[in-house]
């Protein structure tokens, strides 16, 4: 077995017995299996990014970096707001790598933007203000980091969205459903802390956190390694 194959074993197992300690909550078991997620998940990207750019892979390890550093900080939030604040501030630092990286990772393209990356794009806008306007009276001195956090992850999403038909359609689909994991992981996350929490909450906001993350990383080696992207080939020239 070779180290990357032991490094996807060992992220595997690290999941499942971290989904396990959410779920029958084990504070000490998650303590100690949470802060192993994304450095497993960062040695795998290291060990498969020899085609990346080297400004990317710079990029998309800084993200996971950071967010690892808000997993572990999260984890007092009980504690002190401090800490809350603190872990919205890796993660918001994350979602800036990951957003910039993802305006890298896209070829030049003359087609216009389709109908439904422009609907896809309104979407997202809709949503956003739509959960500033659930979480808005709950809040309370929490409304511009909030606000803030939000703008960064729906503009993480967009970046992933523009690159429909720029690139390979494994690369689009691994990353642009990993942003899509990010922001559902965030809303259960924002809906739990600041309105109640609902049943599994922090097992199924780590289902798609996990899966967020994963998708993003396989999105962005799928698009050195997939299949070439969609390319207009020119009318033909030849003798008739």
């Amino acid at each position: 077995m070779n180290t990357r194959n032991l490094i996807s074993v060992l992220f595997l197992l690290s999941i499942g017995v971290h989904l396990w300690a959410v779920g029958v909550d084990n504070p000490e078991l998650i303590h100690w299996t949470k802060p192993l997620l994304m450095p497993l998940l960062a040695f795998y990207f290291w060990l498969s990014s020899k085609a990346v750019d080297k400004s990317v892979k710079v990029g998309i390890l800084a993200a996971l970096v950071f967010s690892w550093l808000g997993d572990s900080l999260l984890m007092y939030q009980g504690k002190a707001e401090m800490y809350f604040l603190l872990g919205l501030g890796a993660f918001l630092v994350a979602q800036i790598m990951y957003a910039f990286n993802f305006a890298q990772l896209k070829n030049p393209s003359k087609k216009k933007m389709e109908w439904r990356t422009k609907f896809s794009v309104g979407l997202l806008v809709i949503f956003y203000f739509f959960m500033l306007y659930t979480l808005w009276n709950f809040l309370g001195n929490l409304k511009v980091p909030v606000i803030l956090y939000g703008a960064c992850l729906v503009g993480m999403l967009l970046m992933a969205v523009i690159r429909k038909n720029r690139t390979n359609e494994t690369s689009f689909s691994l990353l642009f459903f990993g942003a899509i994991a990010f922001l559902v992981s965030d809303s259960m996350l924002a809906v739990s802390k600041f309105v109640g929490p609902f049943p599994m909450a922090g097992f199924w906001v780590m289902v798609t956190y996990i899966a967020a993350q994963a998708l993003i990383v396989q999105g962005v080696l799928a698009h050195y390694h997939g299949e070439p992207s969609p390319v207009k080939k020119p009318a033909s020239k030849g003798r008739r």
